[in-house]
């Protein structure tokens, strides 16, 4: 069966294809995921989580522009049907979102795909780790549980490589970097 999203926005609706297929039985409509441990489920859910920020990414731009958030305009705008003013610095911004989407599609593939995030994507990696945030799925505990290892530049400019094990006292926070 066809996978389609659905926007909807003062009581209006518009659907799209999410472009992939799932069998209705691996299907649940409540949660509006696939259901299962395969790699293939993953991929899906990965794919539609993807979709769901660049929904939310484009709610935001609206609200930034100060435009009327309608079925239509957030359509157009997740679409790139709108026609704007394109300054240099959004142009990167549209590049490095859909760069990092493409990443996180081809990375998945190899079990290395980020396996908590932050609802939102304008968030720095250290910006995530030094606040101990929580993913989108808060059971899935803090954004830092997910790291396995981290290179830090100190104030000399030294390179340090912490993981659980070498240089435990810089991935554990204890000179305050990262807390778990």
């Amino acid at each position: 069966m066809a996978v389609y999203m659905r926007i909807t926005v003062d009581g209006k609706r518009v659907e799209m294809s999410a472009g992939r297929e799932c069998d209705p039985a691996k299907w649940n409509s409540h949660a509006g995921r696939a259901i299962g441990a395969k790699e293939e489920i993953k991929s899906l859910n990965n794919y539609l989580d993807s979709l769901l920020i660049k929904v939310r990414n484009a709610h935001q731009v609206l609200i930034d522009a100060n435009q009327r958030i309608t079925t239509e305009s957030l359509q157009n705008q997740f679409t790139g049907k709108t026609e704007k003013n394109r300054y240099l610095m959004q142009l990167f911004a549209e590049h490095n979102a859909k760069v990092k989407c493409d990443i996180q599609q081809y990375i998945d593939e190899h079990d290395l795909s980020i396996k908590i995030m932050q609802t939102y994507a304008n968030f720095t990696v250290g910006g995530a780790l030094s606040v101990n945030a929580h993913g989108r799925y808060m059971g899935m505990g803090p954004v830092v549980l997910s790291v396995r290892s981290i290179d830090i530049v100190l104030a000399d400019g030294s390179l340090i490589h912490a993981t659980k094990t070498k240089n435990q006292e810089i991935f554990f926070g204890e000179e305050g970097l990262i807390i778990l």
